[in-house]
């Protein structure tokens, strides 16, 4: 006799396989937003990776230099009891740095025929995790008095759920968004924050035009960020495998989680000890990336997604740790989780990359030089089961 009942991993996840995509010369599966502007810096990457870059050069290795500039301007910012102007000027080039890598990174793979699964899914999993630390870093150097917090509050929130959100399209659609109209605001902010301090002084922020500035900046980005979801909301809506069920259970459940979650550590006076602020700060980094770059990896592999994870509970677990008195039990707890979280998360990422890399094992993984064996005819690459 057949039954209904399902399974608590069916029940977490979309029963609903993704739309197949395929990397191909032409970036099909890639939406682009182009005007003047970003049309001239594709152009200028366009030439650089031509011309400046050996031919059989990995594009693995070009996410490592943003990788490891935003790892130690983390650690440095949350280290330093006062942030000095050379903090300002690192989150400046780490910023411009990272997206100039992630420009070049793809044109490298389709110049050199090295584009794979594994390439694939190694540059969206530096992408997330770039954009969870440098909101973290962001946290960091806003004012301390910051009086008018509330819309910068808002647009953290809803930063890390850009990648989630344009994840979840492109699961549902078999089309990447590359928003570059969130990106020239986020470096018109970026170019806003850091300058002034910079050019003048670190008491720069302290001053209420700078502060007033500031947030309205940050509420006419966020307008932009909300323009830029209802066109994403639109487009899932559209496709074949849209439902309310499935809108509702992936999107809102995230949405709440991920804002309360930005909204607790945006909180500066939540966490008095440096070294729990820190752990706390990284709970955030890797909870936030791993949540988008979950959907991402299951569509790469064809399979049903799923809307928990472990590390939803560690979450949420986590904020019941914050709500006990005793520091150094705090302290404790955050630090296994971490640990626990930290070692799961990179297992994973290994073990995610060999799937890729089995899946295709002529290509490999270059992490340095491309050989002739790694060129193969980049249009048979898909996540079908082809």
């Amino acid at each position: 006799m057949q039954t209904n009942r399902q399974s608590f991993g069916q029940f977490l996840s979309y029963q609903i396989k993704p739309i197949p995509i395929k990397l191909d010369q032409n970036e099909s599966y890639k939406k682009t937003q182009h005007d003047p502007i970003v049309n001239s810096i594709d152009y200028l990457a366009g030439l650089f990776t031509n011309y400046c870059l050996p031919y059989r050069l990995s594009p693995v290795i070009l996410a490592l230099p943003g990788l490891l500039l935003n790892t130690i301007l983390f650690l440095s910012t949350y280290t330093s009891i006062r942030l000095e102007r050379y903090h300002y000027v690192l989150w400046l080039i780490s910023r411009y740095l990272t997206y100039f890598f992630d420009m070049i990174d793809g044109k490298q793979a389709r110049r050199n025929k090295s584009q794979s699964l594994a390439r694939h899914y190694w540059d969206h999993w530096c992408d997330t995790i770039n954009v969870a630390m440098s909101s973290m870093i962001l946290i960091r150097i806003y004012p301390e008095d910051f009086k008018y917090r509330i819309p910068s509050t808002i647009l953290m929130s809803m930063n890390p759920m850009g990648f989630y959100v344009n994840f979840f399209r492109y699961y549902c659609t078999g089309q990447l968004i590359e928003p570059y109209t969130l990106h020239l605001w986020h470096y018109v902010y970026v170019l806003c924050l850091s300058a002034p301090v910079i050019v003048f002084d670190t008491e720069i922020p302290m001053n209420i035009d700078f502060q007033v500035m500031l947030a309205t900046l940050s509420a006419v980005y966020t307008i932009v960020y909300i323009m830029e979801f209802i066109e994403y909301i639109i487009s899932i809506s559209r496709s074949p495998l849209f439902s309310i069920k499935l809108f509702l259970m992936i999107f809102l459940p995230t949405f709440i989680w991920i804002s309360v979650y930005v909204i607790v550590i945006i909180n500066q006076t939540t966490i008095d000890c440096p070294t729990e602020q820190i752990i706390f700060r990284c709970f955030a980094i890797f909870i936030l990336s791993n949540h988008a770059i979950n959907v991402h990896y299951q569509q790469l592999i064809n399979e049903s997604a799923h809307f928990l994870t472990i590390d939803s509970f560690i979450f949420i677990f986590s904020l019941f740790v914050l709500t006990i008195n005793d520091c150094h039990c705090r302290l404790i707890l955050l630090s296994i989780l971490l640990t626990f979280l930290l070692s799961a998360y990179f297992i994973r990422l290994i073990v995610r990359l060999r799937t890729f890399i089995d899946k295709h094992p002529d290509m490999g993984f270059p992490l340095l030089i491309v050989t002739k064996d790694n060129m193969k005819n980049i249009d048979n690459i898909t996540n079908g089961n082809k």
